[in-house]
């Protein structure tokens, strides 16, 4: 369905940059009726690294690029890649909690890293990525001294994911390896399923068809019943005919050079990528600009303002217009209601003497907690039978897992608040499953789940409702 609001506010130009040791490409992208389209593409070798952020300085001043919105890449070897499994699928639920689930898996603390994630696959697993804080702040300090402040910061396999995605429609089924080979390393990234199912990254390109074919065997133990279907090789030397033709020898599979557009060399498939995912998005895209790296100013802030303020005003015209009539309708329906609730007192109260007028509510409700006291003693030894039920349900759920400790348990009407604590986020997601399949609860909810290192346990808070 075409939003005309979005197609409004989104940046015209979009500027994918990749910078890396001897090397400047971009690649920039016009958001135009038809969809995006390339608008231009560049790329420059820089001999001296100290001279890196004043040559990028003059790249983009002397290709006249368009900085609007700006989107750059670290590369996937600064970051940790894990296939988390997790039974929850709301993205919201999981964004809270993703950072705790990784947390086991680094060897630094959690508060030093950035941690973001693609959408869960088929199977519940989620490709989670975190990346050092510190490594994130080199990278926009770089750019800062450059006069840039990217709006976005991804890793370079994930733009080249995008290009896959973006090159194939998302209808591939079956696995293909992506080799980008430059300068500082190879990455091999495996896709399969439209979603990234293996990586690797090595030091030395002049290896690529023994690293291929290493990496090969080990996707094989991973999915022993895939095969890989073909191989696209880009990147700074994948022009380098004899090389590719060598890894098609060596592997036996379909080998070739990677090129998504005719005129964009394959050394420019990641700025492509990067130009293109912000552009143009098809999936959930990471984004490490988060916590304290978030942009201080917004994407297309002029337009923005302008669509605010427009709305405004015609939000404004058309309350102007239909106020009066609206305060007519409210009048005649206060004054219907008035006399309902009166003749409603009268039926029910014929023995309450005179009624004040406009204090019908108030005598209706003194004379409801008068009727309703009679029966309060009644009312709350039924509360207090039903407690009990709730509580003998809940402690045969708890205890089928001695791990579980309840550390606080409250119950308001259909509404029960459950704190506690465990050993791990297994025995949580267990206590999740048996409550979920109770039927006398619904509406469960995980609020949070939490790694406590003083106490060496996971406390975890649940929300949710008597089902009767």
């Amino acid at each position: 369905m075409l939003n005309p609001f979005k197609d409004f506010l989104k940046p015209k130009y979009v500027v994918g940059l990749q910078v890396k040791e001897g090397f400047i490409g971009a690649v920039q992208v016009f958001n135009g009726l038809k969809g995006p389209e390339i608008d231009k593409a560049a790329f420059r070798e820089v001999s001296d690294p100290e001279e890196m952020q004043n040559e990028l300085r003059a790249f983009l001043r002397e290709e006249n690029f368009k900085t609007e919105m700006v989107i750059t890449a670290l590369p996937a070897s600064k970051a940790f890649y894990r296939e988390i499994t997790l039974t929850l699928d709301n993205p919201k639920v999981v964004e809270k909690i993703i950072k705790f689930q990784m947390e086991p898996h680094l060897p630094l603390p959690i508060e030093e890293v950035i941690v973001d994630f693609l959408g869960p696959g088929a199977d519940g697993s989620i490709s989670t990525f975190g990346v050092e804080k510190r490594k994130v702040a080199e990278h926009l300090s770089f750019l800062s001294g450059a006069g840039l402040d990217p709006d976005i910061v991804t890793l370079d396999a994930l733009a080249l994911l995008h290009l896959y995605h973006y090159k194939t429609g998302g209808t591939a089924e079956q696995p293909a390896a992506i080799v980008h080979i430059d300068k500082e390393n190879t990455l091999i990234e495996i896709v399969y399923r439209n979603r990234p199912d293996f990586f690797r990254v090595f030091p030395d390109g002049k290896q690529a068809s023994h690293q291929i074919e290493e990496t090969l065997r080990l996707y094989k133990l991973k999915r022993p019943a895939v095969l890989v279907n073909e191989i696209l090789v880009t990147g700074c030397e994948s022009a380098d005919a004899d090389m590719v033709k060598d890894i098609g020898s060596k592997t036996g599979i379909e080998t070739s050079v990677w090129r998504v557009f005719d005129d964009i060399q394959p050394m420019l498939s990641v700025p492509l990528g990067l130009a293109l995912s912000a552009a143009q998005p098809v999936t959930k895209q990471v984004n490490l600009r988060k916590e304290e790296f978030v942009p201080k100013s917004q994407v297309n802030l002029r337009k923005t303002f302008f669509f605010t303020a427009s709305a405004v005003a015609i939000l404004a015209i058309l309350l102007t217009v239909n106020v009066y009539q609206k305060v007519y309708y409210l009048e005649k329906q206060y004054e219907g209601l008035q006399d309902q609730v009166r003749q409603f007192f009268v039926d029910s109260f014929p023995e309450a003497g005179r009624i004040v007028r406009g204090q019908e509510v108030a005598q209706l409700e003194q004379k409801f907690t008068e009727e309703a006291g009679r029966y309060q003693g009644l009312e709350e030894a039924t509360s207090k039978e039903k407690t009990l039920d709730v509580l003998l349900q809940l402690t045969k759920i708890i205890s089928e897992d001695p791990a579980v400790q309840i550390d606080n348990l409250s119950l308001e009407g259909k509404d029960i608040r459950l704190d506690g604590r465990t050993s791990s986020y297994e025995a949580v997601d267990r206590l999740t499953n048996r409550l979920t399949k109770s039927t006398d609860f619904k509406n469960i909810k995980l609020v949070g789940a939490k790694m406590d290192k003083r106490e060496n346990a996971v406390t975890f808070n649940f929300a949710l409702e008597k089902n009767r």
